[in-house]
């Protein structure tokens, strides 16, 4: 983490270990621009994104387990500069599904996110 004094851009997708617990990681984490994550990834890295990037402009999430989106509404509601959400899935939800959709749709009203692709 030393050799990169800040980062801008971050796929978490392919990240496997509790990078959070890094030391410095609250320094790291605060200047990140852009997150492009999927709702597989472990409920614990939705929780350090939480406690440590509340600067993310650009948000681009691929939607495939249906369990997390409660997460993806909490990291989006403590966001003070999100500009832009993507969300990209390919689920057909059957009648006895939730609705994954409520709850961030409600967090993206809140921020006032226009530009959603």
């Amino acid at each position: 983490m030393k050799e990169f004094p800040e980062l801008k851009y971050l796929d978490m997708k392919s990240i496997k270990h509790q990078i959070f617990y890094f030391p410095e990681s609250k320094f790291r984490f605060k200047s990140l621009c852009e997150l492009e994550c999927d709702t597989s990834i472990d409920p614990l890295y939705f929780y350090g994104l939480l406690q440590l990037c509340q600067y993310i402009q650009r948000l681009i999430i691929d939607y495939i387990d249906p369990n997390i989106h409660c997460n993806v509404a909490k990291l989006i509601e403590v966001q003070k500069n999100l500009k832009h959400f993507e969300w990209k899935d390919d689920i057909d939800f059957c009648s006895t599904m939730s609705n994954p959709y409520k709850e961030i749709l409600l967090a993206l009203e809140q921020r006032r996110i226009l530009s959603i692709i």
